[in-house]
């Protein structure tokens, strides 16, 4: 899986969006497991570059760890937004991007699902 946070809050090379990113991915490597980030993306309309996180789920108990950290992690700024990327069994590519805006339990529930089923297939 991979996950991609942005906000319209701060300048990508802010300390303080750093620090909260920092935050997010100290927290999934906590309750998920091992993390690595992929740096180095610039996106048109942002100033730095983006990372992105990739994290290898292997269960389902990781999978709603992950989720539960997204939800906490948006929850408390409503101008961040978690892009997450997987690929399922059949090579076929899913994007979802969840925002502080918009939190509701069933978006959540519906991203742990997808991604274990497609753990499933593996």
């Amino acid at each position: 899986m991979e996950i991609t946070a942005s906000t319209g809050k701060y300048a990508d090379d802010s300390p303080q969006w750093r620090s909260e990113l920092g935050a997010l991915y100290r927290e999934l490597e906590s309750r998920a497991g091992r993390v690595a980030l992929r740096s180095g993306e610039t996106q048109e309309g942002h100033r730095g570059t983006t990372e992105a996180v990739i994290i290898a789920l292997g269960s389902s108990g990781a999978i709603t760890a992950a989720v539960t950290c997204f939800r906490l992690w948006l929850d408390r700024d409503k101008t961040r937004t978690l892009d997450v990327e997987w690929t399922d069994p059949d090579e076929t590519r899913h994007h979802l991007r969840l925002t502080g805006e918009n939190i509701d339990r069933q978006s959540f529930q519906a991203l742990a699902e997808a991604i274990g089923r497609a753990l499933e297939g593996r």
